[in-house]
């Protein structure tokens, strides 16, 4: 399929010219105290209701949840066949999600704290998310995915099959598997760039599960979670890094992808917190090269898309901070947006 990305770039462009900007971040991380950090935000263009500076820590981080997905509804009506680029991103925003509620499901998490960070989605809509914050085990979870239609409940059900209480790895390998078989279909027919974006994506879910297997708490081999379908990483590979200690895979993890976008997740590969700050950088900076060297081709639009889901973190991370009292220089190390 041909996609003319001019249209669909300019119209993303101007989009961008309302997003908040890394100085914008910057000063609302120092106003003070939560209700002026928030009011420095709003104040900047950042379009949360009226009443923003009275909602709650709790209550904001849903707001910018809904800004982002209003961001991309907007521009989803514009995509035409452009639309695949804003469908790979649903399934990795989806998948992330899911993965939260299942953690959370099986942890016994507050149904609110399940939802901190979560972005509706077409499939999830927002409407949605509240009950299922609410299941009460990962099978309760399942079949409220199930009754939903979603596929990932079906995906959770036949992990489980046979199991009294199912292994969290099992479950969460389950979505991982069902992501990279939404995510590559989302991206067959949209030409090569947009399929390079989606592989890489699986490259970040092996990374991830690298990470993830001294948490996991259960001897777990690499065919168990190996997710096909990546750019860099295969299947000798990843069985090779499963048995590396934490100190040994970053330098593995940067020898392999040198050269790549993800070149720099290698640099700090002690654990999963704070990973998916990480890879929105990475992902974020490797677009940003991507639309200069070819300004008539999808990575103008990805950039864009990045840059909202940027946003959306970065506000988060400004509003967590300053409920908290942490200090701004905190919160600028841990800012996404660029510069």
């Amino acid at each position: 399929m041909t996609i003319a990305w001019g249209a669909v770039n300019a119209r993303a462009r101007g989009l961008a010219t309302h997003l908040l900007n890394r100085e914008d971040l910057l000063s609302a991380a120092g106003a003070g105290s939560w209700h002026a950090a928030t009011r420095a935000l709003i104040a900047r263009g950042f379009p949360v209701p009226e009443s923003g500076p009275q909602l709650t820590p709790y209550e904001f981080d849903h707001a910018a949840g809904r800004v982002l997905a209003g961001r991309f509804a907007v521009l989803g009506r514009w995509l035409g066949p452009g639309h695949a680029a804003l469908s790979v991103l649903y399934e990795e925003i989806e998948y992330r999600l899911l993965r939260r509620l299942l953690r959370g499901s099986a942890q016994g998490a507050p149904p609110g704290a399940r939802l901190r960070g979560a972005t509706p989605t077409p499939g999830l809509p927002a409407r949605t998310l509240e009950p299922l914050a609410k299941a009460e085990s990962p099978r309760r979870l399942a079949e409220a995915l199930v009754r939903l239609g979603h596929p990932a409940g079906r995906a959770l059900l036949v992990a489980g099959t046979g199991l009294a209480t199912p292994d969290l790895w099992r479950l969460e390998a389950a979505l991982a598997r069902l992501f990279a078989l939404r995510v590559t279909r989302a991206a067959r027919r949209a030409g090569p760039d947009l399929r390079r974006f989606a592989a890489m994506l699986i490259d970040l879910a092996n990374v991830e599960s690298l990470l993830l297997l001294r948490e996991w708490g259960a001897p777990v081999s690499a065919d168990d979670v190996f997710l096909p379908g990546g750019l860099v990483l295969n299947r000798t590979g990843f069985a090779a890094a499963a048995g590396l200690g934490a100190d040994r895979l970053g330098a593995v993890l940067s020898e392999w992808f040198a050269g790549t976008p993800l070149e720099v997740l290698g640099t700090e590969p002690n654990g999963p917190g704070g990973f998916e700050a990480r890879a929105l950088g990475a992902l974020l900076a490797w677009q940003r090269r991507e639309a200069r060297r070819n300004p008539l081709g999808p990575g103008v639009l990805l950039e864009v898309l990045e840059r909202m889901r940027a946003e959306a973190h970065d506000v988060r991370l400004v509003s967590g901070a300053a409920d908290l009292g942490a200090p701004p220089g905190l919160v600028a190390a841990g800012l996404v947006t660029p510069a």
